[in-house]
């Protein structure tokens, strides 16, 4: 299957329903929260003087209580609303239906999104931790003045593009490994099992969507930092990444397991 095309073809297909499930979670992260900070940073270090991590630090983590706060709300909200999305998709895969009011219980896959998008975030945070300090210690090394001459920039944009393209990874196998629990009802390690089986099945199929993805995460974000809205980048970035996760995880599932969809002869 060319999962590039049946998962854009789908994304673009359905985009107002699909936007209305996450449109509140999306909204808040990208607006608040600005999960792809870590992109914007590369387009304000070559201009900007660091003298100490602690100018790295607030560039890309803000740890004030209000932000926890705020980290927390948006994770709670955006729980609810990709459980109630994986709902939406499934149903519409299996009976060529859309639905906003879905015939499935919140209960039962609440804990398991809860866990993998609560274990994917630390899996984030410690990523763009580990790259902020390979990227300050590059500074310290090479920096004149606290600003950044042309090698601390390349080898910044070296280590996000790298940290983020894993990132992009961990997130497709968060997704199938969540779709693998919430369908089949398997724990964990047989659901991440059966995931990672799926990602090398899929093979290069896979990689050709995540490629172009990325790129256009980075194409907003970046962007957006650079035209002075990162704001509306981020929320680009986010309409875009949130939605197309669910669909990925869902399409790879039904391909692999070779169960028929109905949404391909009924749009509605």
């Amino acid at each position: 299957m060319n999962y590039f095309k049946e998962i854009w073809k789908y994304y673009f297909k359905n985009l107002a329903w699909l936007l209305f499930f996450v449109f509140i979670p999306v909204l808040f992260m990208g607006l608040i929260l600005h999960p792809f900070k870590m992109i914007e940073f590369l387009a304000f270090y070559p201009s900007r003087p660091y003298n100490g991590f602690g100018d790295f630090w607030d560039s890309v983590f803000n740890a004030g209580i209000l932000q926890i706060m705020c980290l927390i709300a948006g994770v709670v909200v955006l729980v609810v609303a990709v459980c109630l999305l994986f709902g939406a998709i499934e149903k519409h895969f299996k009976t060529g239906k859309v639905s906003l009011v879905n015939d499935f219980s919140l209960n039962s896959n609440l804990p398991s999104v809860a866990k993998l998008l609560l274990l994917t975030i630390g899996i984030c945070l410690l990523v763009n931790f580990i790259s902020l300090i390979l990227i300050y210690v590059m500074h310290f090394i090479f920096a004149v003045d606290g600003m950044a001459i042309w090698v601390n920039v390349v080898f910044a944009y070296i280590v996000v593009i790298v940290s983020f393209a894993f990132l992009i990874r961990v997130f497709t196998l968060a997704s199938l490994t969540c779709v693998e629990m919430l369908m089949n009802g398997s724990p964990f390690k047989n659901s991440f099992s059966d995931a990672l089986s799926s990602l090398d099945r899929a093979g290069w199929k896979l990689y050709l969507w995540e490629i172009f993805i990325f790129c256009l995460i980075v194409l907003f974000t970046l962007g957006g930092a650079f035209l002075g809205v990162s704001w509306l980048g981020e929320l680009l970035a986010m309409f875009v990444f949130v939605p197309i996760e669910c669909v990925m995880g869902m399409v790879v599932f039904f391909e692999m397991n070779g169960s028929p969809r109905f949404d391909k002869k009924h749009l509605f």
